[in-house]
């Protein structure tokens, strides 16, 4: 029996955990009494919000879990900075041919000015 214990907790850690939360009772009723507004389409549907749970996984490894913060405040001043200083600007993203956002959408403006010239 030893072997079916510890081949039970491989298959619990193995088990994806928390993709039920997003269309939960308890996450709607969060959503609707802090007036936020939801960002998912239907149940089930996993293209739905790929690219923000990209960005969301990114600051989480390169800035949100790095330290602990000590008020809403410092939390916020942190995101507003990595976006505007380091996300759009700095950050290259493979899905941009390695381009920041900043260059990628001056390159696209730069293009759709020249088409219409």
């Amino acid at each position: 029996m030893a072997g079916t214990s510890s081949s039970n907790s491989r298959m619990e850690r193995r088990t994806p955990s928390g993709g039920h939360r997003n269309t939960s009772w308890a996450f709607t009723e969060n959503v609707r009494r802090y007036g936020l507004l939801f960002s998912m389409g239907t149940i089930g549907d996993c293209f739905d919000n790929a690219l923000v749970k990209s960005f969301w996984g990114s600051m989480k490894i390169e800035l949100l879990n790095r330290q602990r913060w000590v008020s809403i405040l410092e939390l916020w001043a942190a995101t507003t900075n990595y976006i505007k200083n380091f996300y759009n600007p700095t950050r290259r993203h493979s899905s941009l041919n390695y381009l920041t956002p900043n260059e990628f959408e001056d390159l696209q403006l730069t293009q759709t000015q020249t088409a219409f010239s």
